[in-house]
């Protein structure tokens, strides 16, 4: 009789981690809806970056005002370029980008209106909406 009781509060501790682990695990963190619909804004992310979580979120929203300032009539070439070195069973990787903006007479204002970091893939996702 005393094993089945133990077998019990075995089971029931094992139900109740269970149904814990369910509740963290049933949206906290998921995907926002906007990264697929930015409604009208734009949306910029950024995977790991080598000089931190500033820097991933400076080039997310540089990529997010690219593609709001080509909708808008602005001309926006870019051009990346890396190199990469090994020596010795060393290897060092440099990257530079340019961009250069041709402006036609247009102003455009935007808004961070949210931002979100996915810890599983290091990604930070922004969304900028246009202010009028």
């Amino acid at each position: 009789m005393l094993r089945d009781n133990k077998w019990f509060v075995y089971q029931r501790r094992g139900s109740f981690a269970l149904l814990l682990l369910l509740i963290a695990c049933s949206g906290v963190g998921s995907r926002p809806d906007w990264i697929d619909n930015p409604q009208g804004g734009a949306v910029g992310s950024c995977g790991t970056h080598v000089e931190g979580y500033h820097a991933q979120k400076q080039l997310a929203i540089a990529r997010a005002i690219e593609e709001l300032a080509i909708r808008n009539g602005v001309s926006v070439s870019s051009l990346q370029l890396i190199n990469e070195n090994v020596a010795n069973d060393r290897s060092s990787i440099t990257a530079s980008r340019e961009s250069s903006f041709r402006v036609t007479d247009s102003l455009v204002k935007v808004k961070l209106e949210a931002h979100w970091y996915d810890r599983a893939r290091d990604t930070l996702w922004v969304w900028l909406r246009p202010v009028k």
